[in-house]
C-alpha cells in the first residue's frame, strides 16, 4: 500500500533538491523566458509606421498673395500623423524643403537620401486659388518594390484627400451663386463632376493572431506546451537515474517505502515544477 507521508516526504525532498539545481531551474524557468523574449522581439513586435523623407521643390512663382499656396500644402504635410497600436503618434512625412532647386532634390533622391520628391510647378498656387486645375509632380525612389509602392500609395492618398477637400470648399462657395429656384440636383450634379466615384476603403483586423497581444498570447501558450512536453519527458525518463547520480538510490531502496510511493512522490514534484514553469510562461506573456 502507498503511504501518504512517504509520498509527501519524497515530493518535498525533490522540490528542495530542484531548488538547489541551477541547471534544472534554467530549463524550467530561465529558458522559457529567454525563448519567449526572442519570439516576442522577432514575431510579436510589428514594425512601426514608416515616415517618408519627402523633398519639396517650389518652381511656383505665384505663391505671393495667393489664397492657398504651395507653402500651405507643405504645412499640411508636416501635420499629418498616424497613431500606432500603442497610441503613439508618428509623423507620416519628414519634409525637407529645397527652395526652387529641383535638381538638388532629385539628386538626393537618386542617392537614396529621400523617398520621394514633390515639385510644385509654376502657377500652382494661382490655379488652386482661382478654381483651375493645379498640377503637381511627384517623383518616387525606385529599386525597392515595397518602399516604392508604399511611398506611391501614401502620397497618392494624401493628394487625393487634399483634392477632395479643395473640391468641397469650391462647391460650398458655388452654392452661394446658385439661384434659390434652381433644381436641387444642380449641387448634386456639381458634386458628381468633382467626385465621379465614391469608394470607401475600410480596414478589417483578423480575429486570430493579428494583434500584438494575440501573438504574445499564442506564443505563451505554445511555450507552456513545449515546457510540459520536453521537461515532462525529461523528468519522467530520469526519475531513477538522477537518484543514482545523487547516490541516494540505495538509501531509498533500504527505506520502508514501496516503488509506487517513489513514483507518485516524484511525479507530484515534477507536476508542481511544470505548473510553476507554465505559470511563468503565461505571466510573462501577460506582462
Amino acid at each position: 500500500m502507498m503511504g501518504l507521508r512517504a509520498i509527501l516526504a519524497i515530493a518535498e525532498r525533490d522540490v528542495k533538491s530542484t531548488l538547489k539545481d541551477k541547471m534544472a531551474l534554467f530549463w524550467l524557468i530561465a529558458f522559457p523566458i529567454m525563448l519567449l523574449t526572442m519570439s516576442f522581439l522577432i514575431w510579436a513586435n510589428p514594425p512601426a509606421p514608416v515616415t517618408l523623407n519627402v523633398g519639396i521643390s517650389y518652381e511656383d512663382t505665384t505663391m505671393e498673395g495667393a489664397i492657398f499656396s504651395a507653402k500651405n500644402v507643405t504645412e499640411i504635410m508636416r501635420e499629418v500623423e498616424i497613431e500606432t497600436e500603442e497610441g503613439q503618434k508618428i509623423k507620416v512625412f519628414n519634409v525637407i524643403e529645397y527652395g526652387n532647386d529641383t535638381e538638388a532634390a532629385l539628386s538626393d533622391l537618386r542617392r537614396g537620401k529621400l523617398d520621394a520628391v514633390v515639385v510644385f510647378p509654376d502657377g500652382f498656387s494661382a490655379n488652386v486659388s482661382y478654381g483651375f486645375t493645379a498640377r503637381v509632380e511627384v517623383y518616387v525612389l525606385g529599386g525597392n518594390a515595397y518602399k516604392e509602392q508604399m511611398a506611391r500609395a501614401i502620397l497618392t492618398e494624401f493628394f487625393k484627400r487634399l483634392s477632395d477637400g479643395i473640391a468641397e470648399v469650391r462647391i460650398e462657395m458655388m452654392e452661394g451663386y446658385v439661384p434659390p429656384d434652381a433644381p436641387p440636383y444642380v449641387i448634386d450634379w456639381m458634386r458628381g463632376l468633382a467626385w465621379p466615384l465614391n469608394a470607401t476603403v475600410s480596414t478589417i483586423v483578423p480575429e486570430t493572431i493579428a494583434t500584438k497581444a494575440g501573438i504574445r498570447g499564442w506564443f505563451s501558450v505554445a511555450m507552456a506546451g513545449v515546457c510540459l512536453l520536453m521537461c515532462g519527458l525529461s523528468i519522467g525518463a530520469t526519475l531513477v537515474v538522477e537518484e543514482r547520480e545523487r547516490r541516494t538510490l540505495r538509501r531509498l531502496m533500504a527505506a520502508p517505502i514501496g516503488p509506487w510511493d517513489l513514483l507518485v512522490g516524484k511525479t507530484l514534484s515534477a507536476l508542481l515544477w511544470l505548473a510553476i514553469s507554465t505559470l511563468v510562461c503565461l505571466l510573462y506573456g501577460l506582462a
